[in-house]
């Protein structure tokens, strides 16, 4: 008899076990249904194909410029430029795109003004004073 008893009471406790473990599971799952929605907003993913693609152009320009030996030429940039249109216009995340775009585009030219201010900065603290004619007799 002690032998029927224990086995019921292995059977309630592996229940149990088994419904804690549904409950956590199904949890993660929610929370997994959260985190995938959050991150297919048009802003979230215009945001992230442009942190994607940013190192690579940045990367490009700052090797000799966009065009050359180590640049992107035309040939180039139009398949790419016509994939990525055609990505963000099925999604209808061009607006957001433009939007994290300018931002990037004005943050850049700030960054490229600050730069060459201080290159030229450089280079005129660097430079010798002009000479200037004794004109005393």
């Amino acid at each position: 008899m002690m032998d029927e008893s224990s086995d019921d009471h292995a059977v309630v406790d592996r229940k149990e076990q088994l419904i804690a473990q549904g409950r956590v599971f199904r949890a993660r799952v929610v929370q997994s249904k959260q985190a995938l929605q959050a991150g297919l907003r048009p802003q979230m993913l215009a945001k992230s194909a442009i942190s994607q693609v940013a190192p690579v152009v940045l990367g490009m320009v700052a090797s000799r410029g966009v065009s050359g030996p180590n640049g992107l030429d035309l040939q180039q940039a139009l398949p790419l430029l016509a994939d990525g249109y055609s990505a963000l216009s099925q999604r209808g995340l061009i607006k957001p795109a433009l939007r994290v775009a300018g931002v990037a585009g004005i943050v850049g030219a700030i960054g490229w003004m600050v730069a060459s201010r201080r290159r030229a900065g450089d280079t005129d603290t660097a430079s010798p004073p002009p000479h200037t004619p004794d004109l005393t007799i």
